[in-house]
């Protein structure tokens, strides 16, 4: 594989990574929110630190190129 080819596959590598870990986000904070009424506030609190989690996640492995 040449210099380009390698760019190529490991930018879409990196695409499906992060792709799959926000699929992954969205299904785990859907599954907080669906909690009950009087747990909401946990919940949200729950899927606030899943997304702040997931996001210095994604913004590591872009660095690590």
């Amino acid at each position: 594989m040449d210099k380009e080819q390698e760019h190529e596959v490991s930018a879409i590598v990196e695409k499906a990574v992060i792709k799959a870990l926000l699929e992954g986000q969205h299904r785990a904070v859907d599954a907080a929110l669906r909690c009950p009424e009087a747990d909401q506030d946990v919940a949200h609190k729950i899927a606030s630190e899943i997304r702040r989690k997931n996001d210095a996640l994604i913004v590591n492995l872009c660095s690590a190129r």
